[in-house]
C-alpha cells in the first residue's frame, strides 16, 4: 500500500508525507504550493542525509524488561527514585558486561 502510486492518491498526505519517493513526487507534482514545498524538503532531506545505521544492543529484551521493572518499582511506590536509579545502573553496567562477553 506504502508503494501503490494509486493508494497513495487515495491517502495523500493524510498520514503524513509518503515514505517512498515515487509516490512524493506524484503527489508534489499535483499538490497545493504550500503542500509541493514540503514533498520537496523532504525528498531532499531523503536525498542528501547520511544512511542511519542502527545497531540493536544484543541484550535488547534483557534491557527492556530491567526498564520496565525499575519503572514500575517507582511508579507504584515500592522503590525511591535514587534507590532505583542506582540499582538500575548496576544491574545495566552488568548487561553491558555480558554484551560484551557476545
Amino acid at each position: 500500500m506504502v508503494n501503490d502510486p494509486e493508494a497513495g492518491v487515495i491517502l495523500g498526505s493524510s498520514r503524513g508525507v509518503p515514505p517512498a519517493g515515487e509516490i512524493r513526487d506524484l503527489l508534489a507534482a499535483q499538490s497545493t504550493p504550500v503542500d509541493k514545498v514540503l514533498y520537496d524538503y523532504v525528498s531532499l532531506v531523503s536525498d542528501t542525509a547520511p544512511p542511519i545505521i542502527y545497531q540493536q544492543f544484543p541484550l535488547d529484551n534483557e534491557f527492556t524488561k530491567l526498564l520496565l521493572l525499575t519503572s514500575e518499582k517507582v511508579a507504584f511506590g515500592a522503590q525511591e527514585i535514587d534507590k532505583a536509579v542506582d540499582e538500575f545502573m548496576l544491574e545495566f553496567d552488568k548487561l553491558l558486561e555480558k554484551a560484551k562477553l557476545q
